[in-house]
């Protein structure tokens, strides 16, 4: 979660709890009941609120317990709102290996510039669907003839055969795309002409990409991705002391030297693949101590 929402729930959690802190006043019992709740906020022992229930014989206890529940809750959420803050403060303030942040910055580039190619290839594959797919389906009744309807039996079974191949057929035909491609994509079209079935084919005309999303996603990703590598970097070296001996090639981009660390030094190898049409860039770290 980024700084603008987290801050902008972080204010709509201060509003919500001001109006239940003004509302609650409206279901107070008294001061023991309050002093009760009180102490139950705080301990989580419910034995008073039990005693209280026993000695005013009531079914349910007053509804100033329910609503301080509430409020209680949204206190709760707003704690973990600024400590997520915090955290995300000190992330954005700490001073992050040089080496580390380059490579990642430099995924960020290539995985934003892939993703916005994986939409247009997307949006291609959309624009042709029909056509290709008509072509595939002339071609599977040509292998595997439809039967009469009076045959019920052969009829199902040649359904279910239909059904299962065009799932499969359209499963490899978006075979290339990922998965927050189709989130991100959003297409305009117009209709045909109707033909003689009185049906009217919805043809594609262009297309928006959610970069604003995409952008959000790849900052938020690149935090993880440096601060699992430091992670898995102080797992083997323990604190890490010095990583000048980290760099980054030239011709791959790809991270590799030595890190010092509390318990030793140990080499860190790249191993990259992608970043063309069918597969994004991707990577992996291997961390190896030195003996």
């Amino acid at each position: 979660m980024e700084r603008q929402e987290l801050e902008r729930r972080i204010e709509n959690k201060k509003v919500e709890i001001a109006k239940k802190e003004k509302n609650l006043v409206k279901y107070v019992v008294d001061d023991e009941f309050t002093a009760i709740c009180d102490r139950y906020f705080k301990t989580n022992d419910k034995t008073e609120l039990k005693q209280y229930k026993e000695k005013h014989n009531l079914m349910w206890l007053p509804e100033y317990y329910s609503k301080r529940s509430e409020l209680e809750e949204a206190k709760a959420t707003l704690e973990k709102y600024l400590v997520q803050l915090d955290k995300l403060t000190n992330f954005e303030n700490e001073e992050k290996i040089e080496a580390l942040w380059t490579f990642l910055c430099n995924w960020e580039t290539k995985a934003y510039n892939w993703y916005l190619e994986n939409c247009k290839h997307y949006f291609e594959l959309k624009k042709a669907y029909h056509e290709v797919f008509n072509n595939w389906e002339k071609d599977y009744l040509e292998k595997h003839p439809q039967p009469s309807n009076e045959d019920k039996n052969a009829y199902f079974q040649w359904d279910r055969s239909y059904r299962y191949a065009k799932k499969y057929w359209t499963e490899d035909y978006y075979k290339d795309i990922n998965a927050l491609t189709v989130d991100l994509i959003r297409t305009r079209g117009h209709y045909g002409e109707y033909d003689e079935h009185y049906n009217r084919e919805y043809i594609l005309d262009t297309y928006t990409v959610d970069t604003e999303k995409l952008a959000k996603y790849l900052r938020e990703e690149k935090s993880r991705k440096y601060q699992d590598l430091v992670k898995r970097i102080t797992a083997v070296v323990g604190e890490i002391q010095d990583a000048k001996g980290l760099s980054i090639g030239k011709q791959n981009g790809e991270i590799n030297g030595v890190v010092v660390g509390s318990k030793g030094s140990a080499r860190v190898e790249t191993i990259s693949a992608g970043g063309w049409n069918i597969q994004c860039y991707h990577y992996r770290v291997l961390v190896h101590l030195i003996k």
